[in-house]
């Protein structure tokens, strides 16, 4: 995947995960990382995602966030546990794993 100190200011990557997937709120439709924070160290759920890069391993969301995503997608019990708090907070009841549509371009709605 990518390094962030050989990105441009424009790419900077603003939080690292590992152990992600890539999420969809079906009553939004709005896609989202869910993984490990690196630097946090800590599960995390992004803000709606606007593009991803699969190729270098790069997320950006809507309001300009960069993500690097390192490694493999993984199914992680903590970041499953962190979608479903998420879920319950933002009090909705109907999500998608849609890691591998996105990854492989079946999913038209995420710029990739």
């Amino acid at each position: 995947m990518s390094d962030c100190r050989t990105k441009p200011t424009s790419e900077e990557c603003q939080s690292r995960y590992s152990n992600w997937r890539i999420m969809r709120c079906c009553e939004e439709g709005d896609y989202y990382f869910v993984g490990h924070d690196i630097d946090e160290q800590e599960m995390g759920v992004s803000l709606p995602i606007s593009k991803i890069d699969a190729e270098r391993g790069l997320g950006t969301t809507e309001t300009g966030r960069v993500y690097e995503l390192r490694g493999a997608p993984d199914h992680s019990p903590h970041a499953g546990y962190a979608w479903q708090c998420w879920m319950a907070s933002e009090e909705s009841i109907v999500a998608a794993d849609v890691t591998e549509e996105v990854l492989s371009g079946r999913a038209r709605t995420v710029q990739a």
